[in-house]
């Protein structure tokens, strides 16, 4: 098993995405992967989100040397990018702290915002994946921009509410 899965399945099972899980079933993810390095901002335990997070910064780092010679680093790029994908799934579904008083079944304006920005970054992530399945490097560039510019912007109106 990756780390990017137990890392994956630890959101998961904390999130309660996973009935019956919890992070003590998961083996543990290993020790010194600097990827998946968490902290939380407050200094509590990483949430999901953090962890997720973690793994699409982690990733992003990861591309850019990848996308420099897409057709030698093929498998390892749509590894990257698959990672990728299931962390920006998964931060789709949870909550970032500031937004968790919306009673569930009521989301705010800002919450749907939050998901739609999520959306749109996972959209930017399987296009640069088809663009890696082809090694058409001139669309991994184009893709691998709009993930970069999206992920400032949610950024700049999500991350510190």
């Amino acid at each position: 098993m990756t780390t990017a899965l137990r890392v994956l399945l630890a959101i998961s099972a904390a999130s309660g995405i996973l009935a019956g899980a919890s992070s003590s079933d998961l083996p543990p993810v290993e020790a010194g992967a600097e990827r998946f390095a968490v902290t939380s901002q407050d200094g509590d335990k990483p949430t999901a989100l953090e962890a997720s997070m973690a793994v699409l910064k982690g990733g992003q780092r990861a591309l850019r040397k990848q996308i420099a010679d897409p057709k030698a680093n093929q498998e390892a790029l749509i590894a990257n990018l698959s990672e990728m994908e299931a962390a920006a799934h998964a931060a789709i579904m949870l909550t970032p702290k500031a937004m968790a008083s919306v009673p569930k079944g009521e989301l705010s304006a800002r919450t749907v915002a939050y998901k739609q920005k999520m959306a749109e970054l996972l959209v930017h992530i399987l296009a640069m994946e088809a663009a890696a399945l082809t090694g058409d490097k001139d669309s991994l560039d184009v893709a691998y921009k709009a993930i970069s510019e999206t992920k400032q912007s949610g950024h700049e109106n999500f991350r510190d509410l």
